[in-house]
């Protein structure tokens, strides 16, 4: 099998080749554990196109990353930005679905908040944002944390995230 995964980066280029590896990773129950066996010996290019067609698979089917999310909740420490990007987007699809499991991101992604990189800062705002509102267990811990964020953050893309997450978790109920 891994051969079949490493012809699709030799075949296809650009968006054909990430919907090669959704649809990979949609084909079978192990679908995205033999992407990650070809991961694990790819090199950072490869593994951010990995990671980005898990992202896409799980903007609409989240649990099909289940058996994966300690690996991606792994990969938001990894050195290379695009890589923490794209594991940040995967945690935020999950959130909903599995809102105690990607809580253990939190550690890593607040770091990410600070990072150099306006894309890694963006995504880890994004995937804070749907563990806050996913996760009422994580929100006294986190809405100190994102009036913090929001009054620092210099880019009005990543402060929305967090502005939109108060403006949510913080609205009384009924």
């Amino acid at each position: 099998m891994l051969t079949d995964i490493g012809t699709i980066f030799k075949t296809y280029k650009g968006k054909a080749r990430i919907a090669v590896l959704c649809d990979r990773a949609r084909s079978a129950e192990t679908g995205i554990a033999e992407l990650r066996t070809y991961y694990e010996r790819a090199k950072w290019p490869e593994r951010a196109q990995i990671l980005e067609a898990i992202e896409e698979v799980t903007r609409t089917e989240p649990e099909t990353a289940a058996r994966q999310l300690e690996w991606i909740i792994g990969e938001t420490s990894n050195l290379a930005p695009a890589i923490q990007r794209e594991a940040s987007r995967v945690i935020a699809n999950c959130a909903q679905a599995f809102p105690t499991e990607v809580s253990a991101s939190i550690p890593s992604l607040l770091l990410n908040s600070k990072h150099d990189g306006t894309i890694v800062r963006w995504a880890a705002a994004l995937a804070l944002a749907a563990i806050a509102k996913a996760n009422p267990k994580t929100r006294a811990k986190l809405v100190p944390v994102f009036e913090k964020l929001a009054a620092s953050e210099e880019n009005n893309g990543v402060k929305s995230h967090y502005v939109k997450a108060l403006k949510t978790i913080q609205k009384p109920t009924k």
